[in-house]
């Protein structure tokens, strides 16, 4: 704000203007909720970021689960062709037998959840 400068003719015999108490925390409030605003921008905009981010590590997971199911699949293929087990010989069988239930149960288990995480508020 001007002060009064007595050299300017201009000002000689003005009244100076005054801002009352409640204008001034008008004033205030107002330049704070541009700031909070500003602020609120820059915050939405980082967690936009970060939850790309966890977009992306959730397909490389999934991905990676992908993976680790598929070569359960071909260890159990090539258990089968290299020991071709039978009924009657009950340890390779039952191995044959374990080993695609636990092939099964982690390909649903992964499916299960990355199914879960991508309809939840986990990833957005």
């Amino acid at each position: 704000m001007k002060k009064f400068h007595i050299d300017e003719p201009r000002e000689i015999g003005k009244r100076r203007d005054r801002v009352s108490r409640k204008e001034l925390n008008m004033v205030k409030d107002d330049l704070t909720e541009v700031v909070v605003r500003k602020k609120i921008r820059e915050m939405v905009k980082q967690e936009l970021k970060e939850e790309a981010g966890m977009k992306s590590d959730i397909k490389k997971m999934e991905k990676m689960a992908d993976n680790i199911v598929k070569q359960m699949e071909k260890l159990n293929d090539l258990f089968r062709r290299v020991h071709k087990p039978k009924t009657n010989d009950s340890v390779l069988y039952n191995t044959m037998k374990d080993w695609d239930h636990l092939a099964r149960k982690v390909s649903r288990e992964y499916g299960g959840w990355f199914g879960f995480v991508k309809d939840s508020d986990y990833v957005k």
